[in-house]
């Protein structure tokens, strides 16, 4: 054999192998088992005293601890909902807020999505988003613990975002430094309901089971771009006639009706314009025994923005009424919502509104998406 027809052979098996190990990497990707992140994370932070109601019981650090598991999506699908590598995951955290005879503890279970804004082989940047349940041990009383203005329910509900920057220390180990911005409120369940706002920063370890290499991928693009989306939908509450501590029973349906239309930017962000119409029973009641100043038909107007996750949108709207709902004279509002999409139309969700530092009421709410 020539020199000339050895070299060619060479060539043609070393392409022959590269094509093989190209779709051998190609079929991992999909075929393999996506990577389970099983982690640790330690906090420390600083609770904000967002009124002077809360400020004396503001000045302390709370620290805490957050076991979690999420799963990281890998797929050809799974990257078409959102052109991005993506977790989802459930954390479970125990919170010391530094102040036991007033605050006590919070042992909370979060549902999380968190998007990878950009990775490279060993280093990427997330953001997380999360929603969940928190058990609180030392709520307000009376008589007992009257200085507790922050939550008067044992049950409540956290809502957290963060930032984190994450290193992979080996195949099966992830460090990350996270600044998460945290809340907790029974949603206006019960008064007092100031809600505990408290930034932290975390250290964090993650042991990686089914671990593989994320290979580099490109955005895929429809035709059109990320056209505009309309939406309806109803939501439902119920909300409590009183405002005092002490009359916290006699609850209210409040259903409502919104819509608007969305527009996606680009892979995870978007931004969104709506209308809000509904009727409060709780308002009726008091309209009932002369408070002419409470209005039993709201409308409103807002806008906003989505970070979209597949099927997830989380949503932060900021409202104004047209025409004040009650004599406290609130024109603004904010509304916190994460929604999931069942089919390519319906939609389900839950959602938040807060006047300011106090959260007002959580609804669930259903809608079409055309």
């Amino acid at each position: 054999m020539t020199k000339t027809k050895t070299t060619i052979l060479l060539i043609l098996a070393t392409i022959i192998h590269l094509r093989a190990q190209g779709q051998q990497d190609s079929v991992d990707v999909n075929s393999q088992r996506d990577p389970l992140y099983i982690g640790v994370k330690y906090q420390y932070g600083d609770i904000l005293a967002h009124s002077g109601d809360i400020e004396s019981i503001s000045g302390t650090n709370p620290w805490g601890l957050t076991f979690e598991v999420s799963q990281l999506k890998t797929k050809d699908k799974s990257w078409r909902n959102c052109n991005c590598y993506s977790k989802v995951g459930l954390s479970f955290s125990y919170t010391n807020f530094a102040n036991p005879d007033v605050l006590g503890n919070a042992y909370s279970m979060v549902f999380f999505l968190e998007p990878l804004i950009t990775y490279r082989r060993n280093f990427h940047v997330s953001f997380r988003a999360g929603m969940g349940i928190s058990y609180m041990d030392n709520i307000y009383d009376e008589i007992e613990n009257p200085t507790n203005l922050f939550y008067s329910t044992s049950f409540s509900f956290p809502l957290l975002v963060n930032l984190a920057l994450n290193y992979k220390i080996a195949p099966e180990w992830n460090a990350n430094l996270s600044v998460f911005y945290n809340h907790i409120s029974n949603g206006g369940m019960r008064q007092p309901n100031k809600g505990i706002n408290y930034p932290t920063i975390a250290l964090g370890l993650d042991y990686i089971l089914f671990p593989k290499s994320l290979p580099v991928r490109k955005r895929v693009k429809s035709a059109s771009g990320y056209p505009w989306q309309r939406y309806l939908g109803i939501f439902a509450t119920t909300r409590s006639v009183s405002d005092s501590t002490n009359e916290n029973d006699n609850r209210k349906l409040t259903i409502g009706l919104n819509g608007g239309v969305t527009k996606r930017l680009g892979k995870i962000y978007g931004f969104n314009l709506g209308f809000e119409a509904s009727y409060d029973g709780s308002n009726r009641e008091k309209r009932k025994v002369g408070n002419e100043d409470y209005s039993t038909y709201i409308f409103s107007l807002m806008a906003g923005n989505n970070l979209h996750f597949g099927r997830y949108r989380f949503s932060q709207q900021f409202g104004v009424y047209l025409g004040s709902p009650d004599p406290n004279d609130r024109w603004l509002f904010q509304r916190y919502a994460l929604d999931y999409q069942l089919t390519d139309l319906l939609k389900v969700g839950i959602s938040l509104k807060a006047h300011g530092h106090v959260a007002q009421n959580i609804d669930v709410r259903m809608g079409i998406v055309f």
